[in-house]
C-alpha cells in the first residue's frame, strides 16, 4: 500500500491497527538535499488490518521519525527537526511538547519513561507522568545518536560515528568505538548479546561487556533496519530494500527486493508473529507485508 509519503516508522497499536510515520516527499526521486529535507512536512496515518487508511493527522512541522502509542489517551510523535507532540487517539493535535531536542531518531517506552535518541549526541529521559526530563550526553553534540535497545535496566545506544554506549541509571557506564568509519543504524538485544548493524553492512554481535565481538554477517549494502522475529531469528533490512534473515546456528537467508527500482531504503520493520507476517516500510512510500514461514 502507498499511504502518501516516505515511511519512516511503523507502530503496532495492538488492536489490529497500525500507525505510520511519514515524510511528505518523494524520497526516491526528489533531490536528497538538506534544503529539501528541511522543508518536508510530516504526518501520522492510521491503517486498518485490511490496509485501509482510517485517519490522517494534520500536516506536522517535519518528517515523523517516531510515532509511539503511549497509552489509550496519548500518542507520542517525534520529528526530524526536534519538534514533538502528543496526539489524541483520533490523531488530532493534543499539544506540542518542549523537549529541547534538535531531532529524534529512536524511542522506547519503559513503564512511565520515554527514552529517545537525539540529533545532538544525547539521549532523552522523559517521565510521562511528571513530564520531568533529563538529557544524558553520550557523544559530541555534533554527532547523532541513532538506535537504542533495552536490556533489563540498561540501554544500549549507537551513534552516527560508530560509538556504542551503555547507559544505566541515566549515566553513561561504558562507551567504545565499534567502528571509526561507519554509522551504527541498528541495535537489538538478541541471543543474550547485542547485535549491531552498521553502515558498512556488517552485523556484529557484542558480548554484554562490549569487550569481545563476533562478525555474524557482512552485507554489500548498509544495514538500516532490524526486527527480532523469534528467539532464533532476526530480520535485517538494507539501503536497497533487500531483506535478510539471520538464524542462530545456520546460514543467512536472502530475499532481494522483488521490484526493480531505484535505491529504496527499509527504515522500519514490524513483525506480527501471531498473524505470521512482517510489515516493512520503504522510503519510496510503500508498506509491503511479507509472510513469515
Amino acid at each position: 500500500m502507498m499511504p502518501g509519503g516516505a515511511i519512516y516508522h511503523i507502530a503496532d497499536e495492538g488492536d489490529g491497527s497500525i500507525l505510520l510515520g511519514l515524510g511528505l516527499w518523494d524520497r526516491v526521486n526528489e533531490p536528497h538535499t538538506l534544503q529539501v529535507k528541511n522543508r518536508t512536512m510530516g504526518q501520522v496515518v492510521r491503517v486498518s488490518e485490511e490496509d485501509e487508511i482510517l485517519v490522517r493527522s494534520t500536516e506536522l512541522s517535519s518528517i515523523v521519525y517516531q510515532v509511539i502509542p503511549v497509552c489509550d489517551e496519548r500518542i507520542f510523535v517525534g520529528c526530524r527537526d526536534g519538534t514533538s507532540y502528543f496526539l489524541n487517539p483520533d490523531l488530532s493535535m493534543q499539544r506540542p511538547l518542549d523537549l529541547c531536542s534538535k531531532g529524534f531518531y529512536s524511542t522506547i517506552i519503559d513503564d512511565d519513561m520515554l527514552v529517545a535518541t537525539m540529533r545532538q549526541g544525547s539521549v532523552l529521559f522523559f517521565n510521562l507522568e511528571s513530564e520531568e526530563s533529563k538529557i544524558v550526553q553520550v557523544v559530541d553534540p555534533n554527532i547523532r545518536v541513532w538506535p537504542i535497545a533495552k536490556d533489563g535496566t540498561r540501554y544500549i545506544v549507537g551513534s552516527y560515528r560508530g560509538d556504542l554506549a551503555i547507559i544505566e541509571d541515566m549515566k553513561v557506564m561504558k562507551s567504545i568505538k565499534a567502528d571509526e568509519r561507519a554509522p551504527i543504524w541498528t541495535i537489538d538485544h538478541f541471543d543474550n548479546r547485542y547485535f549491531v548493524g552498521t553502515g558498512k553492512g556488517e552485523m556484529i554481535a557484542f558480548e554484554k561487556d562490549l569487550e569481545s565481538r563476533t562478525l555474524m554477517y557482512n552485507n554489500e549494502s548498509p544495514l538500516t533496519s532490524s526486527a527480532i522475529l523469534n528467539p532464533q531469528q532476526i530480520a535485517l533490512g538494507n539501503l536497497h530494500g533487500d531483506i535478510h534473515v539471520l538464524s542462530i546456528g545456520s546460514a543467512a537467508a536472502h530475499f532481494p527486493n522483488p521490484k526493480k527500482e531505484k535505491a529504496n531504503t527499509i527504515w522500519s520493520m514490524a513483525p506480527d508473529v501471531e498473524k505470521g507476517i512482517l510489515r516493512v516500510a520503504y522510503s519510496n512510500g510503500q508498506m509491503r507485508i511479507y509472510t513469515l514461514t
